[in-house]
């Protein structure tokens, strides 16, 4: 039986998507490129909840979990620390912060498929 703390999931995943919808609003009123990337990172922590919320409502699921791994785990806090980043930086210094970051989110997807931890379990 599952009990009201195993539906966390779903209120967080509203939350992210509330907060992503304001910090976009905000971004597109004032500017702020912190916003922009505080914006994408709770996009990416809300798919990583909505795969939680889907596991909790339907069962474990690869697909789910694959994508809980790229938007939860690869994907998740860069953004978030990406935006802190242009919020405390001087814009001097912005020109060379993101471009790790921007290869981080090109990179994972490609080799994703062939990590074993990835990889379908075998059946018994």
């Amino acid at each position: 039986m599952r009990g009201p703390v195993h539906y966390i999931p779903i209120l967080t995943t509203v939350v992210a998507l509330l907060f992503a919808t304001e910090l976009f609003r905000r971004y597109r009123k004032r500017g702020g490129l912190h916003l922009l990337w505080w914006g994408i990172g709770m996009l990416t922590y809300a798919g990583g909840t909505a795969a939680e919320a889907y596991v909790t409502v339907f069962g474990w699921d690869l697909t789910v979990f694959r994508l809980w791994y790229v938007f939860g785990a690869l994907l998740g806090g860069a953004p978030l620390a990406q935006g802190s980043v242009y919020l405390h930086l001087s814009r001097r210094h912005l020109h060379a912060a993101p471009m790790p970051l921007e290869q981080l989110h090109v990179v994972p997807p490609p080799v994703l498929p062939r990590s074993r931890l990835l990889r379908k379990p075998p059946q018994s």
